[in-house]
C-alpha cells in the first residue's frame, strides 16, 4: 500500500517520510515539499494569478476511521507550513 500512496501523493508532494499503520487508519508525511512544477501548471491552467517558489510541510497527518467512515470524518492535520507565492501575469 506505501508504493501505491508514494505514487498517488508523489505527484504533488516530494521529500517525504511516511508512517503508515493502514488498518489502524493513520497515514502521516513528515518534512515534505510541494512539487512546485505540477502546481503551477494546474495554477496556471486555472488562471491562478500565482506560482509556487517554495514551499515547505512540517507534516501532514490522515486519520481514517475505518470502522465508522459512513459516520466519523476523516481528520486531516497539516502543520508548519511556509509557501512563497510569486505574483504572475495572467
Amino acid at each position: 500500500f506505501q508504493a501505491l500512496l508514494r505514487r498517488y501523493c508523489g505527484e504533488f508532494l516530494t521529500g517525504s517520510k511516511i508512517k503508515l499503520a493502514f488498518w489502524a487508519g493513520k497515514i502521516s508525511f513528515h518534512s515534505i515539499s510541494l512539487k512546485h512544477e505540477k502546481i503551477n501548471q494546474i495554477l496556471k491552467s486555472s488562471n491562478i494569478p500565482f506560482s509556487i517558489k517554495y514551499s515547505h510541510i512540517g507534516s501532514l497527518e490522515i486519520d481514517v476511521p475505518w470502522k465508522s467512515l459512513s459516520s466519523t470524518p476523516v481528520e486531516i492535520k497539516i502543520c508548519d507550513v511556509y509557501i512563497v507565492l510569486k505574483m504572475e501575469k495572467v
